[in-house]
């Protein structure tokens, strides 16, 4: 039975930034990936590759790096939640009628009480409490019709050791149902997206808007505004509004945005490849939200180039990547309650500003 209070449910999702966290041992914490660099640049201090100066701002820029992981991912997580809980119907997982019968032979080895850990939190919470010996038996007892307790199950079963996996072969089996799930249909971006160059010839006295953009999917701003004459190199061009720019540098951490309309006009260097949605089928909105997925643009560790902390992603290749091919339909809805839940956490956010200002105000009165 699903859940009926949603706070609880977002609740469950606070918790799995730590608790699914801690059975992972491939990825890095913050502490230690900050003193991993830290050795780094003591050694290019020590070699005089490096000043004072550039490590604090370095340690600054890591800050910031890891802040910004983390909102993305609790932002994802909440969404996710938001959506699986008012959308049920159409939030179903790709698993066949075999694989479903499949699940369920591995779940009929354990007599349940009816009503234990019948709530999305309830199961959660078990789960990430659990010894490995239990684990197959509360893993089992998802419900691998929804696509958020499969990936629940997913998460916790690629944090279990080989040696458990061979003590435990009901885990190995209910990832063996996992990974043979369906797959959608998938369509490369040079289909959806083609190069858009519009190249500038600047005016020494003329005032021009820079824009950049920001990290895991935060969108494309303003840098600042400057003249003509105060800008170097040759390679500029303007944008529009509706246009998708990346950043080939920070690509590979979600450096992707769709240009807003009070930003039309404004320029870019040839660091920001710009491009055109080009299939009637797809909207500019909801192709950024699956490039700035992580699944997605962790991708391009693999394929950047250039030295280590100018690694770039060129744009033939960023073409040639593959994204699931979502029908039109979906695209509407999906794209529809993304913009309704961006609303909503803009003008929260707005509010609690408000809030804080006054607060702000009465202390220093």
């Amino acid at each position: 039975m699903v859940a009926r209070n949603h706070a609880p449910l977002f609740d469950a999702h606070r918790d799995a930034l730590g608790l699914a966290g801690a059975r992972s041992t491939a990825g890095l914490s913050e502490a230690e990936d900050r003193a991993k660099q830290e050795n780094k640049w003591t050694a290019q201090i020590g070699a005089k590759r490096l000043t004072e100066a550039e490590r604090a701002q370095r340690l600054i820029q890591h800050a910031e790096l890891w802040r910004g992981k983390t909102e993305n991912e609790i932002a994802r997580k909440i969404e996710r939640a938001h959506l699986y809980s008012f959308n049920l119907s159409n939030y179903r997982s790709g698993l066949t009628p075999e694989q479903l019968a499949a699940w369920r032979d591995v779940a009929a080895g354990w007599v349940r009480e009816k009503g234990d850990e019948d709530t999305l939190e309830r199961k959660f919470r078990a789960i990430a409490a659990a010894s490995s010996d239990r684990l197959d038996e509360l893993l089992s007892g998802l419900d691998p019709r929804h696509t958020l307790e499969l990936d629940w199950a997913r998460q916790f079963l690629a944090g279990v050791s080989a040696e458990d996996l061979e003590r435990y072969p009901h885990l190995g089996t209910l990832q063996e149902i996992i990974a043979s799930q369906t797959q959608a249909a998938r369509i490369p971006l040079k289909q959806i997206l083609q190069p858009c160059l519009r190249p500038m010839r600047l005016e020494r006295d003329e005032t021009y808007r820079l824009v950049t953009v920001r990290l895991y999917g935060k969108g494309v701003q303003l840098r600042n505004e400057t003249q003509g004459g105060d800008l170097k190199g040759s390679n500029w061009f303007r944008v529009e509004h509706g246009d998708i720019i990346l950043s080939k540098i920070d690509a590979r951490n979600g450096a992707f945005g769709v240009v807003p309309i009070e930003l039309d006009g404004a320029i870019v260097t040839n660091e920001f490849p710009v491009f055109r949605v080009i299939c009637p089928d797809w909207r500019a909105e909801l192709l950024v939200a699956i490039l700035t997925n992580p699944l997605f643009y962790q991708r391009f560790d693999a394929m950047v180039s250039g030295a280590s902390g100018r690694r770039r992603v060129e744009p033939t290749e960023f073409l040639d990547m593959e994204v699931p091919d979502v029908p039109a339909k979906t695209q509407v809805e999906l794209g529809d309650r993304l913009a309704f839940l961006r609303e909503t956490i803009a003008s929260a956010k707005a509010e609690l500003e408000g809030i804080e200002q006054q607060l702000k105000s009465l202390l220093e009165s």
